[in-house]
């Protein structure tokens, strides 16, 4: 585990950049879901926001495409008892994937809305809302 500060701001990203190549776990080439084949690597590094004396531990994933120059980072604040990055981030992705099995069931029984977002309930009055899908013609998009 690496100590590394970095600024809440998106300047901090040098602060992932000078970690020493000890840091990082060795490449692996990983192919995605949608067949693009990329360059991965994982850390785990402590975290202080700015101004505070709170350290927390993050997860922190770099992939790039084999024709891309700079690395792409993903971050996931973790447990202390959890010390392998790539195992969280791991972790991590198999519950977004769990949560779009979900959001097609809910989608498949229309369900994807909370009643009070569609107007049917006597006290909640319809509302525009932001879902471009949505299929009950309240949406602010055309």
């Amino acid at each position: 585990m690496v100590a590394a500060q970095k600024q809440s701001t998106p300047g901090g990203l040098p602060a992932l950049e000078a970690l020493p190549r000890s840091a990082w776990s060795p490449a692996t080439q990983t192919r995605w879901r949608d067949g693009v084949e990329v360059t991965e690597q994982y850390a785990g590094i402590r975290h202080t926001v700015a101004g505070s004396d709170f350290t927390f531990l993050l997860a922190v994933a770099r992939w790039k495409k084999d024709d891309q120059m700079f690395w792409r980072y993903a971050f996931v604040a973790h447990d202390p008892r959890r010390t392998d990055a790539e195992a969280v981030m791991a972790r991590h992705r198999l519950k977004g994937a769990k949560e779009q099995l979900f959001k097609e069931v809910l989608r498949g029984l229309d369900l994807h809305h909370p009643p009070c977002a569609n107007g049917l309930l006597p006290w909640a009055a319809p509302r525009p809302t932001l879902d471009p899908d949505c299929s009950h013609g309240r949406g602010i998009f055309p």
